[in-house]
């Protein structure tokens, strides 16, 4: 395991996988590959998933119409979305992008939404009190009072959009590190996929404590 490690980070053999799909030397090609995906589509998420999140959190009417159509979609496999992928982008990024998307989203909009629901209304009260304007209660209480919950689901979102690019790499992709995982499948490079999982282990430890990092200064005020 260490050697085929060794290789696919500073190989010089050129080796293939079946498709063409590079393994010695190309951890960077494919790292790159994988991440950029992972990052695009979990930034579009949270453009997302946030402001329906608050919607659903916020409007009880908001709530009635879209919550059980929420609630449905976020039921359905991840692997079960790849077939209409296809369909929709074809094979690519487009496809690969689409289903990181809807891993990540979901967590998102039901921590959002979960998180601005159960804003305290003594907080609500005391803000109308000392005259802030009810069109700015959700910027000025309900989010940053919601915001560790956001927080949480943020992480979740991450986690699962990180766990969604190995399906979406099936979607005819050439590079990243599920592409190479399952081109190693093909010929039984078990040390190959073992390298594969340690490098998703990794990259994902890694998002989610640079998230945490991110976030800590805006919800300090809630650890104590």
């Amino acid at each position: 395991m260490a050697e085929a490690g060794w290789d696919f980070f500073f190989g010089q053999g050129g080796a293939s996988l079946p498709g063409v799909v590079r393994f010695d030397g190309a951890a960077g090609r494919h790292i790159a590959a994988s991440v950029s995906r992972w990052l695009s589509a979990f930034g579009l998420a949270v453009g997302i998933g946030v402001p329906l999140g608050l919607a659903l959190g916020l409007s009880r009417r908001g709530a009635d119409l879209l919550d059980p159509l929420v609630q449905g979609l976020r039921s359905i496999p991840i692997t079960a979305w790849l077939p209409i992928s296809l369909v929709w982008f074809g094979l690519g990024e487009g496809a690969a992008r689409y289903l990181v998307f809807i891993g990540a989203v979901f967590p998102i909009v039901i921590a959002t939404a979960d998180s601005a629901a159960r804003v305290p209304r003594h907080l609500v009260d005391a803000a109308l009190m000392l005259g802030t304007p009810v069109r700015a209660l959700a910027r000025r209480v309900y989010v940053p009072a919601a915001l560790p919950g956001i927080v949480t689901g943020l992480r979740l979102g991450l986690t699962l959009g990180w766990m969604s690019v190995i399906v979406g790499e099936l979607a005819g992709q050439q590079s990243g590190v599920g592409a190479m995982m399952f081109a190693a499948r093909a010929v039984g490079r078990l040390d190959h996929i073992i390298v594969g999982m340690a490098t998703f282990a990794v990259i994902g430890l890694i998002g989610d404590v640079a998230l945490r990092a991110a976030s800590r200064r805006f919800v300090a005020w809630s650890d104590g």
